[in-house]
């Protein structure tokens, strides 16, 4: 799997538009749960990682997956379930923990902008 630059990163908010019916309360409330996941995610698996949990790292990149669903952002999803199937044969779980870190960043930024665009309607 390659990484694209951050450039070229894409999340894709039409699935969080469709659940919600267009409800911008609905959307607000699933994009600050979505952030909160964003932000504290990669730290717990630094911590798991940290302390050779290598099980939980793998279960925490599954819920990390499944919480940000419905941003089909799909470099962050590629990369957790990778993370996910291949933590106890993974050699270089550091490196790709700092891909989660900076896929997590991009896509917070992003979640925050459209709750901020959201805000403003």
């Amino acid at each position: 799997m390659s990484y694209q630059k951050k450039d070229l990163y894409q999340l894709d908010f039409t699935g969080l538009y469709e659940i919600t019916a267009g409800n911008t309360d609905f959307m607000l409330s699933l994009l600050q749960v979505i952030s909160t996941g964003l932000d504290q995610y990669p730290q717990k698996l630094k911590q798991a990682l940290d302390s050779q949990a290598i099980e939980d790292f793998a279960s925490i990149a599954h819920k990390y997956k499944s919480s940000t669903a419905y941003l089909h952002f799909e470099d962050l999803q590629g990369l957790l379930s990778e993370l996910e199937k291949t933590a106890v044969y993974n050699t270089d779980l550091y490196l790709k923990h700092q891909m989660v870190e900076e896929l997590s960043h991009f896509a917070l930024e992003q979640v925050m902008l459209k709750i901020q665009e959201l805000l403003l309607k």
